[in-house]
């Protein structure tokens, strides 16, 4: 079964299956019992990229921004505009997979970063692919934990 059929049962407000494409009904509680062991962040990051339910959009922010801070303190950024600007990478990050059509060009994230164009070429790009590289992989730890324990449901 499809890890992101998996997560759209979960939320009601979801949009991404509306049945189940041919195969077995899932159950809520099998669904819920699939996404065991997935870190709160990382189902959060899945339920936003592939089920469009935006209502942890708030919650993944914090995360991705504690994530973006530690990110910044590994790599020894200098951040003139202190931790709003990194804060804003986390946004533009969720803000990019939600709304893809309105950033779609580094003029677009740097303003919404807050950088000057050529600041963003120089430095911002790099530091904000990382912070993006970061969602994406929770993204990717989800869809594996539900795979994996599909695998351990279907071998008992």
């Amino acid at each position: 079964m499809n890890p992101i059929y998996v997560v759209s049962k979960l939320s009601p407000k979801t949009t991404a299956f509306n049945s189940s494409g041919g195969v077995a009904e899932y159950d809520q509680a099998l669904c819920a019992a699939l996404t065991k062991g997935v870190k709160p962040k990382h189902l959060n990051a899945f339920k936003l990229k592939y089920c469009h339910d935006y209502t942890c959009a708030y919650d993944l922010g914090l995360q991705l921004w504690d994530e973006a801070l530690m990110i910044a303190s590994r790599e020894g950024w200098h951040r003139p505009k202190g931790k709003e600007c990194v804060r804003r990478m986390a946004d533009l990050a969720i803000a990019e997979v939600a709304l893809p059509r309105y950033f779609n060009s580094d003029v677009a994230r740097a303003a919404f970063v807050g950088m000057e164009k050529t600041r963003w070429h120089r430095i911002g790009r790099h530091q904000y692919e990382l912070v993006y590289l970061a969602f994406e992989e929770w993204c990717s730890e989800a869809f594996r934990v539900i795979l994996d324990n599909q695998r351990g449901d279907e071998s008992d």
